[in-house]
């Protein structure tokens, strides 16, 4: 989040819970004991870190033996290249570390937690349920609206209109709906996303990152405006549908 990854012995990177809870910051030293053996240690970076409830101090192993400390190494993260098959991998180094009485533990999901797997879901499940209601909402009002000028569409198809261009009549009086929702909803959801996330970071006692709050970009913003056509199309095929099927005689009898 600030500073930089150590890099020598007797640097440190403190996570940002650890550094907003006691006052530390970046060039700040800080003394550590380990084994009641006490360690200066200069801090060149605060990191975004949630291990040990995000009260932690990181160095380099090297800091442990220049204080006449053993480091215990229980665990190595190896990130494969993209040419490598991780199955054969995991295969051949279980072999090499059985006798070490060592094992491989294959992680293909990364670095993502469980937490964040589940929030994940339930947000895209929510998002699901928020577009069915959205949609749901345009059928109900474009079932009225047809209904209402179910006459007109009698007297178009009289003229010659044929069903495709009855859908297509239909669906073209909900895109513009559509459209002046997604210019007006998006910049309303960004807006709200900004004024929440900081908050709910900093009564947890961390500082989120900006990988985490400045996640909105050009590319992203312009697929969720179109989402507003999307959903008002969505919700208008049925009663479009309706209308083309309807039979001329009937629709010119309607009142």
């Amino acid at each position: 989040m600030s500073g930089r990854w150590y890099s020598a012995p007797g640097e440190a990177v403190v996570s940002d819970r650890l550094a907003s809870a006691v006052g530390i910051h970046v060039g700040d030293d800080v003394t550590v004991v380990q084994q009641n053996r006490q360690s200066s240690l200069k801090v060149v970076g605060i990191d975004f870190d949630t291990h040990m409830g995000g009260y932690s101090v990181m160095t380099d192993a090297a800091t442990f033996t220049a204080a006449g400390l053993t480091p215990h190494i229980n665990q190595f993260n190896v990130e494969l290249a993209s040419n490598v098959s991780g199955p054969h991998w995991s295969a051949s180094a279980s072999g090499a570390l059985t006798p070490l009485n060592a094992s491989v533990k294959a992680n293909p999901g990364g670095n993502k937690s469980p937490v964040v797997m589940i929030m994940s879901a339930l947000v895209a499940t929510l998002t699901l349920m928020m577009i069915a209601v959205a949609a749901l909402g345009v059928l109900s009002v474009v079932v009225q609206d047809t209904r209402k000028r179910i006459h007109d569409m009698g007297i178009f198809k009289a003229l010659g209109m044929t069903p495709k261009q009855t859908i297509a009549m239909v669906l073209a009086s909900v895109a513009l709906t559509g459209l002046i929702a997604g210019l007006i909803g998006v910049p309303i959801g960004t807006a709200v996303e900004k004024a929440t996330l900081t908050p709910m970071g900093n009564a947890v006692g961390e500082h989120l990152p900006p990988s985490v709050t400045h996640v909105y970009t050009a590319g992203l913003l312009i697929p969720l405006l179109a989402g507003g056509i999307v959903i008002a199309l969505l919700g208008a095929l049925l009663p479009a549908g309706w209308a083309a099927r309807s039979r001329t005689a009937t629709a010119l009898r309607t009142e």
